[in-house]
């Protein structure tokens, strides 16, 4: 019953022992291939593993604490968990710029979050307290080309305001 075993689970297939043929597509071939090339590569920057200078080699054992060999870690990247499901864009307009002075900055946010998750997105992105946190249900407008009639989705808003000190820049983050 090979044929039938296409139709299981993932699961199911490693409990037998053996995976089948198909289960190994040409795109989980790339990114393996891929995934090896970066490893190859090392940290961010530095320069792709040549077999040329002995120097470098050495310098590079000595890098990583314990004296093992290869590339250098990576530096970890800051863990913002769930914040970007939150947080859609920041919104670039002429009353937007005007409150930036005013130190509150707009969000569009998803239509599923309250105060609390936009606080606590805020908070892990750009490392500020928010003040006060005022949310918008922005309903979507009709809209016709030629004949076809429709409208544009609801959307939600979110104007943060921070504590006094604080700034961000929303546009380079």
């Amino acid at each position: 019953m090979g044929f039938l075993d296409r139709f299981k689970s993932k699961w199911q297939q490693r409990q037998k022992g053996a995976q089948p043929k198909h289960a190994v597509s040409k795109k989980d071939q790339d990114d393996e291939a891929k995934r090896a090339a970066f490893r190859a590569v090392g940290s961010v920057g530095a320069a792709p593993k040549t077999g040329g200078d002995k120097a470098a080699s050495s310098d590079r054992k000595t890098s990583q604490p314990g004296g093992k060999a290869g590339a250098p870690k990576r530096p970890k990247k800051q863990d913002t968990g769930p914040a970007y499901r939150w947080l859609v864009r920041p919104l670039v307009t002429e009353k937007s710029t005007r409150l930036s002075s005013r130190n509150q900055y707009v969000f569009e946010v998803r239509k599923s979050a309250n105060k609390l998750d936009v606080r606590k997105a805020v908070k892990a992105l750009y490392g500020v307290n928010a003040r006060r946190i005022n949310i918008q249900n922005l309903s979507g407008k009709d809209i016709r080309y030629g004949r076809t009639q429709g409208r544009t989705r609801d959307w939600k808003k979110a104007i943060v305001s921070l504590e006094a000190g604080q700034k961000i820049d929303p546009i380079e983050s």
